[in-house]
């Protein structure tokens, strides 16, 4: 799991790695930690590798052209943070009305039932952000991506276009949703969060490279109680 970093990003990494039985282990194996509890300590689900990521770029050109101007006029050093957030918004904008390929969306629909199967009173999932941008020696991104919750009963618009719903406070963002709370509108909302631009910021602060940076997905029930 600890190898497999590149492939699934950081959170899916690191999820498999404390479900390994000589970390916490489950509740069905004897003399494992969570045996010993009585419940899994930590969620059961599946991760999505970022090459899935790379393969939405590929499938939706105009916002793969986007993301490169955007990462060549980064590389640049004369980006004003207003002309960043300006182009960092415009480019997310493409990510919520592109389309997951058919083959991807498959995979990751497996997932999802195969997880309604095992939880059978649970009726919403949450598609966490897993970058090969965090997570990593000298740079931890904590907080710099988003997640968002899937409704096992929400339906896709004709058009499988999405719209980005923000809960505000007292004039803060609290919270983000998507709708519909469909996994087509989640995977492009959590691949779009690689482009929020306080993880613009961070990754070039930190000389990480933007092209090669991409997104994973950490796909677990979503609990009701703590």
């Amino acid at each position: 799991c600890v190898r497999d970093g590149g492939r699934f990003g950081g959170k899916a990494k690191n999820l498999g790695f404390l479900a390994n039985r000589q970390v916490l282990g489950r509740a069905s194996q004897n003399g494992s930690t969570s045996a010993l509890w009585g419940y899994d300590l930590t969620p059961y689900g599946s991760g999505v590798p970022v090459a899935r990521y790379r393969d939405f770029l590929d499938a939706n050109p105009a916002i793969k052209q986007k993301a490169d101007e955007l990462i060549a006029k980064e590389k640049s050093g004369a980006l004003s943070r207003v002309d960043r957030e300006a182009l960092a918004v415009e480019l997310q904008q493409l990510f919520y009305k592109g389309i997951v390929p058919a083959a991807q969306l498959a995979e990751v629909n497996t997932v999802v039932w195969d997880l309604a199967a095992k939880f059978p009173t649970m009726d919403e999932l949450k598609f966490r952000s897993s970058s090969n941008a965090e997570d990593i020696p000298r740079f931890d991104g904590a907080g710099l991506h988003d997640s968002f919750s899937v409704k096992l009963n929400a339906k896709d618009n004709a058009d499988f276009s999405c719209v980005l719903d923000p809960e505000i406070e007292n004039g803060v963002v609290t919270k983000l949703k998507i709708r519909p709370k469909t996994p087509q509108c989640a995977i492009k909302a959590v691949y779009a969060s690689l482009w929020n631009t306080r993880a613009v910021e961070e990754r070039s602060f930190a000389r990480l490279d933007h092209a090669t940076s991409a997104m994973g997905l950490a796909i677990v029930p979503a609990y009701d109680t703590e």
